[in-house]
């Protein structure tokens, strides 16, 4: 069989959409999902041909991930089907193998997606690495604190530059959420199904300490959070106290959050529910590149030496020392492989979402306690999630 892998282009896209919407469950008419294709854009598709015919496809949307203080460029990838009449003959892996030595070959040194399946991205070098987490508030519960001194202003216009400034300056203090790109800034600010209401929180200086973006129901229907920060402790309280003043007409209030949420931990009482909860996962696709680009801690100085086992980009494959000095990190070769990890591991690794002591456990790195021990101290990080869906 003939294999070709390469962009979307505009005479592939009455094969390519419907087999994604067929293949993803979407439930759109033929016409629909090629408008939603080209809506999109096509370029950010690519088809996976199998003797000239299309069996497969994906979209690479452009965006970056924050890590260590450092935002940088990350595959994020989305829409990935195969026709079901080509399921089983491994044309999903070697579309996504594709793709990420293309994105070796354009500098991207990471890759993040939401699986469908999560053990077929694991054969791939990806690995759990953060959370989306939606919780659900009981306004009824939350108890009202009207001396915050924070003023919420609805925003009618739809432009996103004013909530984006709030954003990117939040962005940097968190761990794995997204620089946005224009097109995830649409997403959050305009639907097609629903009107979103849009407020910015501001202090008694006029200065802008959060937003939120939400989408209402009917009476009695829960109120959905699609986005929001909030930079100060008034600012949190605001916005528990604008939910509590939904209790009426709401039971309950969706919205995503951390792992460990600073909103969460303002809130009076434990016990807030879970009412979704979904890991993304990442891939490193260039590890010196991914070190290169990713924060440190300023004040650590050293260097580790590991055996990085990568079956799938022969260019990750073997031994390295990892030094970090002044907040820098650089991956080079040589050393004496005494840490020994999968890509998956150094991916969980990464992003913080598990503790080395945690990964000897769970995944298949292998170190000493004082190895363990430093590989902590150089990864350490706060909670990755994300808000996006993507």
């Amino acid at each position: 069989m003939n294999y070709w892998y390469g962009q979307a282009v505009e005479d592939d896209i009455a094969a390519l959409a419907p087999l994604l919407s067929q293949a993803l469950h979407f439930n759109m008419a033929r016409e629909a999902s090629v408008e939603w294709m080209q809506k999109r854009g096509v370029g950010l598709y690519r088809a996976l041909k199998v003797d000239g015919a299309i069996a497969a496809g994906l979209g690479i949307l452009p965006m970056g991930q924050w890590f260590g203080g450092k935002a940088q460029p990350t595959a994020g990838i989305t829409a990935v089907g195969v026709g079901p009449e080509w399921r089983g003959r491994n044309v999903g892996g070697k579309m996504m193998e594709a793709m990420l030595r293309e994105q070796y070959a354009q500098d991207v040194a990471i890759s993040t997606l939401y699986p469908a399946t999560t053990q077929f991205y694991r054969t791939l070098g990806y690995e759990r690495a953060g959370s989306r987490i939606l919780y659900g508030l009981n306004p009824a519960l939350i108890k009202p604190k009207r001396d915050h001194g924070v003023t919420l202003r609805q925003v009618l216009e739809t432009d996103y530059a004013p909530f984006a400034a709030i954003y990117d300056s939040w962005a940097a203090t968190q761990t794995g959420v997204l620089e946005r790109s224009p097109l995830m800034w649409e997403r959050i600010m305009l639907s097609p199904r629903a009107e979103r209401l849009r407020y910015i929180l501001s202090d008694q200086a006029g200065q802008a300490v959060g937003y939120v973006v939400y989408e209402q129901a009917g009476q009695f229907e829960d109120v959905k959070v699609i986005d929001w920060v909030a930079t100060t402790g008034p600012a949190l309280d605001a916005l528990l106290d604008f939910w509590a003043g939904h209790r009426s007409l709401v039971s309950k209030v969706v919205l995503p959050g951390a792992p460990m949420d600073s909103l969460l931990f303002r809130y009076h009482e434990q016990g807030i529910d879970q009412t979704w909860h979904l890991d993304w996962m990442l891939r490193i696709i260039n590890a010196p590149l991914a070190i290169q680009r990713r924060g440190f801690a300023r004040w650590l100085h050293c260097e580790i030496a590991l055996d990085l086992v990568d079956p799938r980009l022969e260019w990750n494959h073997g031994r390295w020392i990892l030094q970090i000095r002044d907040g820098v990190g650089t991956l080079e070769r040589g050393g004496n492989g005494a840490v020994t990890l999968h890509a998956r591991d150094l991916a969980a690794l990464y992003s913080g979402y598990l503790a080395p002591h945690d990964l000897r456990l769970a995944g298949s790195l292998q170190a000493d306690d004082d190895q363990l021990d430093l590989l902590a101290a150089i990864f350490a990080s706060s909670r990755p999630w994300m808000s996006d869906m993507f």
